[in-house]
């Protein structure tokens, strides 16, 4: 048999769309290829958001470890302050013990020391030393953190001193 065609040629795609089976099959390829680019549209929103929450993670725990930096620094910086205000204190301590003990071997004079101005030249320089190292005394108790052992001995040198020193300020041997 042959077929008559009116000017019109037979392809595939003519015959699928002239039949409704296949009008069904493609309409039904179709919605599901619909569906599928609405799921793979949600699943790359999810991601982009996914990706976001992760960065803004990923900033705070940098802002996190910068922060616990910081405060691992500024303990360390105050660390170093104390110690540094704790080792002038025995310096200081350790110049005014020096000084004591130097007078009380009879050594007859100090020799000025251009950091604390103690000098014993001439009269009264019994006195004014015993002043200096009531200065001390008052700064070295005056510290929040004076250590009890450090104020112990620098009132145990002040009393050595007193009794070199006698109660009218006049030097005695010992």
């Amino acid at each position: 048999m042959s077929v008559i065609s009116f000017g019109r040629r037979s392809t595939p795609i003519l015959d699928m769309v002239e039949n409704p089976k296949h009008l069904k099959n493609l309409s039904a390829k179709i919605e599901k290829l619909r569906l599928e680019h609405i799921k793979l549209v949600e699943e790359n929103d999810g991601l982009r958001l996914e990706k976001k929450k992760l960065a803004e993670e990923a900033s705070y725990a940098k802002i996190e470890k910068l922060r616990l930096e910081h405060i691992k620094l500024v303990e360390e910086n105050n660390g170093l302050r104390l110690e540094k205000k704790k080792l002038a204190k025995e310096a200081s301590y350790a110049k005014v013990t020096q000084k004591v003990s130097k007078k009380r071997d009879g050594h007859d004079g100090f020799e000025q020391d251009e950091q604390d101005g103690l000098m014993d030249r001439g009269p009264g320089s019994q006195l004014q030393y015993m002043d200096q190292c009531i200065r001390v005394m008052r700064h070295v108790g005056s510290t929040a953190d004076t250590d009890t052992d450090q104020a112990y001995y620098v009132i145990h040198d002040f009393q050595n001193l007193l009794v070199i020193l006698g109660d009218d300020g006049s030097e005695h041997n010992i």
